[in-house]
């Protein structure tokens, strides 16, 4: 287990290093900061001595040895538009991101589960279906759009519910529902399909004929096998949610976490403060993938670890 856990942490930095190239190529490639930060009728001196405090009048492999320097030191620089440590920012965000994540994949986690079990005691029943169709539907709404109708039904309609910011336990409710709304309508299916294959495996037979009760025999062999595939799922959905979903839901509930953040920073052509993020979030992507590994062995022995 410990030389897999090296072996995966040198690949993590490998791909972390990848990633940071390819950040760097793209925001060289696409925009010029030049052209956003400073006004129309900037003169070409003033244009020239921009660039010079930024390092983009320098050769791009210059350019680029001075990134990879300041990311050995997790040193960005400052953000272009904000004024102040890139990373400093990202890490000011990144609880208000961790607490959003935590609170939909929670969420989606739970009722999945349930609903995904439930569906498959009963297969071809009215719960079933309705979970079914319920799922299909989930899939095919997008976050904003989600996240619209809640702001509109909850917000708007019924005044019972905060539409943005960060505050209070009401101010996350809408925000980590949208979240888990599209994870919920995989996972279910992904449940279902998998409780209904263990349930018609010899073994389940066997516990039934012997007395065991069928939540015994459901919820501790039946659902321990089961858990392999629902993980896989849920740790791939987690990495989404983390380096994809926050910038939409973020953007919609204006949650001040590091996907609103990333956003505006795209927006603004503020390159510095985005590589610092997508480093942070490529750091987590690694960090998450190692762990699931690992719960993976706890939860089967058998599991080996190439």
């Amino acid at each position: 287990m410990g030389r897999y856990i090296v072996r995966r942490l040198a690949q993590g930095l490998l791909v972390v290093f990848l990633v940071t190239v390819v950040v760097f190529v793209t925001t060289r490639l696409v925009g010029d900061p030049v052209d956003v930060l400073l006004p129309f009728e900037a003169t070409t001196e003033q244009r020239a001595e921009f660039e010079h405090q930024l390092g983009l009048d320098q050769s791009i492999p210059a350019q680029f040895w001075d990134y990879l320097v300041g990311v050995v030191h997790l040193d960005f620089g400052e953000s272009l538009v904000l004024r102040e440590d890139a990373m400093g920012i990202v890490l000011e965000r990144l609880p208000a991101t961790l607490l959003l994540v935590a609170a939909g994949m929670g969420l989606a986690f739970v009722v999945s589960m349930v609903l995904g079990v439930l569906a498959a005691l009963r297969p071809g029943g009215w719960f079933d279906r309705l979970a079914v169709v319920g799922s299909l539907a989930a899939l095919s709404m997008p976050e904003f759009w989600v996240g619209m109708l809640l702001i509109y039904v909850f917000a708007v309609e019924l005044d019972l519910l905060p539409s943005s910011g960060k505050g209070g336990i009401e101010h996350l409710v809408l925000p980590a529902v949208t979240m888990a709304f599209a994870t919920i309508g995989r996972m279910v299916m992904i449940v279902r399909s998998s409780m209904l294959d263990e349930l018609a495996q010899p073994y389940v037979q066997t516990a039934r004929a012997k007395g065991l009760s069928g939540r015994r025999t459901v919820g501790i062999h039946a659902m321990r096998n089961v858990s392999v595939p629902v993980l896989t799922l849920f740790g791939w959905e987690l990495i989404l949610a983390l380096a994809g979903y926050t910038a939409v839901v973020e953007t919609v509930f204006a949650w001040p976490g590091i996907g609103y953040l990333a956003y505006n920073a795209i927006v603004d052509q503020d390159l510095i403060l985005l590589q610092a993020v997508v480093f942070l979030v490529a750091i987590f992507v690694v960090v998450i993938n190692i762990l699931i590994d690992i719960v993976y062995r706890a939860i089967d022995p058998r599991i080996q670890l190439a």
